[in-house]
């Protein structure tokens, strides 16, 4: 695939991934993900507040798995993180099938 057909499929996947990521629903489970999502993080995050509000909005902005989905909360929806998407795209090298010999 060339370089231009490549950007198109990838410009049209980004579309299509931000309309569903602007669905009520996807917007509540992907919340519930985030917030939920990480045990352990979760577990010392209620440790060390009292509000539940605010429990929820620092998991919101400093939950692990942000990082590991490749999302992030811009104040008030979890979207997918194109510069880090983009980053982890351009590390991935092509490589043609070995040939056995």
């Amino acid at each position: 695939m060339g370089d231009d057909t490549e950007r198109i499929v990838y410009d049209e996947w980004k579309e299509v991934i931000e309309k569903e990521f602007t669905q009520a629903e996807t917007q509540a489970e992907l919340r519930k993900g985030v917030i939920e999502g990480s045990t352990q993080y979760h577990d010392l995050v209620k440790s060390q507040e009292e509000n539940p509000d605010i429990v929820d909005r620092r998991m919101l902005t400093e939950s692990p798995i942000l990082t590991e989905q490749k999302l992030r909360f811009n104040g008030n929806s979890v979207l997918p993180d194109w510069d880090a998407h983009d980053k982890a795209r351009r590390k991935k090298k092509w490589l043609p099938p070995s040939k056995k010999e």
